[in-house]
């Protein structure tokens, strides 16, 4: 079998069929022929019947008296792979050498199958003569380095492929195959070099900087201690000590980007941006990113890098200082045990004031209005200051519409905050945004009570472009039916619906009493593990830690099936490793969660998590 190794097409799989159609043919003959001797097959049919049989000694029979009678190249190639087949590489050999004299034979896959073949035969330096006179020819003809590196990498002969082209570079310097070397060096596993052809692609020319990322991807992963990030971060680094060309730093900075490290990141966008002074856009992209992926802090080192250290000031100034709050808000959400809404909501007025309303603050006004709404109460002034903001930037705001919605649910107008979820759906149609007016359609309905109506809304956005309104709504909608079959009271259901209302007013002890007369009144109910997520839901809002982990434990441990089970693990191991510090229960959690619910919306966040406890267990 070793000698086969120079030709992996050529093992002991490579043409061979499976047992069905094995079994069709041995039917065939044996039923197709017999019914029919007055149609025989013809010796073409034939011989391809035994070669795809696998039969290759009556097919070698079939096709040397075919190419004897007409040596085309099919006769040729079918013959030459039977003999190769059969271990008859002497024969092999021979074939080649005489198909090599026929009009039309010399081409450079047939020459390369005299190397192969006699390679086979263990006569290494014979086969090494043969590409040697076909490499040769490039250095007289550079262009012939297309057809020949190709030919070679057919039979998977990748070094000689490689060395095809760099003959070619050497004879011509105006020829640059790093990319086909790379991908030649990829199909050997020698990752360095990859990494070495992708180096001088991007420095020949930086605009292939995103292909090269699109390469990488399919072998860096997120985790910063696998070798070959950490074997790519190398090589960039060596490059920056040499060359300070930027294109590296942003290679380095993508990779920073794929392990979720934020700091190298920014420390390098940073060093960029003072050497280059590229605008500030990617560092304000990094932090989107950052916040986006709950990483708040370092999403707050770039807003305010840009919105205060910046020499000149930024023109993205007030675009980071609009996400500086916003990221405020969104860690309020997480930490709401020490939250401070009117600090923010006045933070939020002061930019505005300083800034004037205008695009650049619209969503600032937004989101200042729903903290005046749903943290501060005062619901009044939150609808005021959204109808001042549709005035001025026109009805088309839809993100606008849809808040001035939820504060009106939150107030308890309904049917005026139908009306403008309606607005949105209509003109946003196709998009997340009128995707979320209709969930926040389909649940006012449902904490009203009308199952039917919800249901149907939510199996609408069961194939959402959002996954999480897509993951939320089929849980609603699961929920429902559930709940609601022709042999059950919906009573308990309403109970349920009442308390979750109650729960986004912002009446946590009116939730609480609705789901202790639940609990009460229908005490071995399927909404138990409902009751406990809307528990903990409530404690959370209220800054009550400890209260949420033991309701969290509870659906865990008592309703381990629940459709609400990886919310409440990736929840359970956020908030111990985030309030208590206790890295032993959240790393069990998020295995956990990655081991019995690999489909769930948390698992990239649960992985990022893990990687973080792995990081600082090795502090």
């Amino acid at each position: 079998m070793a000698r086969f190794e120079t030709h992996p097409r050529l093992g002991a799989t490579g043409f061979r069929i499976g047992a069905l159609s094995a079994f069709a043919l041995v039917l065939f003959f044996a039923t197709g022929l017999c019914a029919q001797p007055e149609t025989p097959l013809s010796p073409e049919a034939l011989a391809a019947a035994y070669y795809d049989q696998g039969d290759f000694d009556k097919a070698s029979e079939e096709y040397e008296a075919l190419y004897e009678k007409n040596p085309q190249p099919l006769y040729f190639e079918r013959l030459w792979k039977c003999s190769v087949e059969m271990g008859e590489f002497k024969k092999a050999e021979k074939l080649v050498r005489k198909h090599l004299k026929t009009p039309g034979g010399q081409t450079v896959p047939n020459r390369i199958k005299l190397g192969l073949t006699l390679g086979m035969q263990g006569d290494s330096k014979k086969a090494e003569e043969v590409y040697e006179s076909l490499l040769s020819e490039i250095d007289q003809q550079p262009a012939l380095v297309y057809s020949m590196a190709k030919a070679f990498e057919d039979v998977r002969l990748y070094r000689k492929a490689v060395e095809a082209y760099e003959r070619a570079e050497k004879t011509n310097p105006g020829f640059q195959f790093h990319y086909q070397k790379a991908q030649l060096y990829g199909e050997l596993g020698e990752v360095e070099r990859v990494y070495d052809e992708f180096m001088e692609l991007i420095a020949l020319n930086p605009a292939y900087l995103a292909n090269v990322q699109a390469m990488l991807a399919q072998s860096i992963g997120s985790d910063p201690e696998d070798e070959a990030n950490v074997m790519l971060k190398k090589k960039l680094l060596e490059r920056m000590q040499k060359d300070d060309a930027p294109m590296y730093s942003d290679l380095l900075v993508w990779v920073f980007i794929q392990e979720t490290d934020f700091d190298g990141a920014f420390r390098q966008l940073r060093a960029l941006d003072q050497r280059y002074d590229r605008g500030q856009f990617e560092l304000l992209e990094l932090g989107k990113t950052a916040q986006r992926l709950g990483e708040f802090e370092a999403a707050m080192r770039c807003f305010q890098y840009i919105a205060t250290e910046c020499k000149p000031p930024s023109n993205q100034a007030p675009q980071a200082q609009v996400e500086l709050l916003e990221t405020r808000r969104l860690s309020y959400e997480r930490t709401p045990e020490s939250a401070d809404w009117s600090g923010l909501s006045a933070d939020y007025a002061s930019l505005i004031a300083r800034e004037g309303l205008q695009p650049n603050t619209y969503e600032a006004a937004r989101q200042r209005a729903e903290i005046l709404a749903f943290r501060l109460g005062d619901t009044t002034l939150a609808l005021d200051e959204l109808e001042a903001l549709i005035e001025r930037s026109g009805e088309s705001n839809q993100a606008a519409w849809l808040s001035y919605g939820d504060v009106l649910a939150f107030s308890g107008s309904s049917a005026s905050a139908l009306l403008a979820y309606a607005r949105v759906e209509k003109s946003a149609e196709g998009s997340e945004l009128a995707d979320q007016a209709k969930f926040n359609r389909a649940k006012l309905a449902f904490r009203e009570g009308d199952f039917e109506w919800a249901t149907h809304l939510f199996d609408a956005l069961k194939t959402s472009t959002s996954k999480a309104i897509s993951n939320d709504a089929i849980d609603y909608s699961v929920l429902i039916r559930s709940n609601t079959d022709a042999d059950s009271s919906t009573e308990a259901l309403r109970l349920y619906a009442k308390a979750d209302a109650f729960f986004f007013r912002n009446m946590p002890a009116e939730a609480i009493a609705t789901l202790d007369r639940l609990e009460f009144a229908f005490p071995d109910h399927e909404l138990a593990d409902e009751s406990l997520w809307l528990r903990s839901r409530i404690a959370w809002q209220r800054g009550m830690v400890d209260e949420t982990l033991s309701c969290l434990d509870r659906l865990l441990r008592e309703q381990s099936e629940s459709i609400w089970a990886d919310d409440a693990l990736f929840e359970f191991g956020l908030i111990q490793i985030t309030k208590k510090g206790n890295v032993e229960a959240a790393n069990k959690a998020f295995l956990d969660l990655l081991e019995k619910h690999p489909d769930s919306f948390y698992t990239d966040a649960a992985r990022r998590e893990l990687r973080k406890i792995r990081g600082e267990e090795l502090l």
